[in-house]
């Protein structure tokens, strides 16, 4: 009896330690785990993104554990998880639980992206852009920005908005440009808001409009709490000095409601 015992003991150790095997993942609804260990792809990605990012919720309650995220992530993507896709895009990304290559992160992230994945179309548009993936393209850096900014995403909206300004990988466009730091801007991205406090202020894509220039760049100012806030402000009250003293308070009435509004609604600055 006492060696059958042994025997098993021995079995479960050499399963546990078999490539492929189930690791143990304590701190799982069993429910959950249980339905990720007959294959489930939902639940394979729900336990990947926990351990990836440490997380208290849906039944889950773990530490960040790269190796278990990876573990985790690569089940449920290889069933073509979207959201595993790119989780795996980002652990190759920054080199967590696997060594860190931007080849393999292209590849999960074009995955994902090809699903409609909007933050994996952003991170994919970074790489092209960047010449960090497999090739340097700005063309298709505004490709997929494109799909990511058309979905909402503010970070994509003002990067396809920096493309038009400059001209990269699209024809420069200023109105263009203003379209899309717009739609960022609306959602609280300070450097979209202050973009397109500049293209009003030299009467680019937009009618100049010192009011319009002044109500951006103070919201830009008021949302940036870094180094570069100092230079924000006096291109602001360059604005400022171009508006009558009844003009400059509409603006700034204007920019105080937009913050209460904005905080009522949660919109991060």
């Amino acid at each position: 009896m006492r060696s059958r015992f042994l025997d098993l003991c021995v079995a479960l150790a050499l399963l546990v330690s078999l490539p492929g095997a189930w690791p143990q993942s304590k701190g799982i609804n069993p429910v959950l785990l249980a339905k990720a260990n007959d294959g489930d792809a939902k639940s394979q990605s729900l336990i990947g993104e926990a351990y990836l990012n440490g997380f208290s919720k849906d039944g889950i309650n773990v530490p960040q554990d790269f190796t278990l995220a990876e573990f985790w992530c690569r089940k449920a993507a290889e069933q073509g998880e979207k959201v595993a896709q790119f989780d795996m895009g980002v652990l190759y990304l920054r080199g967590l639980g696997v060594p860190q290559d931007n080849w393999k992160a292209a590849d999960w992230f074009l995955k994902a992206a090809n699903q409609g994945y909007a933050r994996a179309q952003y991170q994919l548009a970074t790489l092209f852009e960047e010449g960090q993936g497999r090739i340097q393209s700005h063309a298709l850096a505004a490709t997929f920005y494109r799909k990511a900014a058309e979905q909402g995403d503010a970070e994509a909206q003002f990067a396809l908005g920096l493309l038009y300004d400059n001209g990269n990988g699209v024809p420069q466009d200023f109105t263009q440009a203003a379209i899309w730091y717009r739609k960022a801007a609306e959602q609280g991205h300070v450097t979209a808001q202050f973009n397109l406090g500049v293209l009003y202020f030299n009467g680019q894509g937009n009618p100049r409009s010192y009011a319009e220039a002044y109500f951006w760049l103070d919201l830009a100012s008021s949302g940036n709490d870094g180094t570069q806030r100092e230079e924000w402000m006096k291109t602001r009250d360059r604005a400022a000095e171009k508006l009558t003293p009844e003009e400059l308070s509409q603006a700034q009435q204007r920019a105080t409601k937009w913050f209460v509004d904005h905080s009522a609604k949660g919109n991060p600055q």
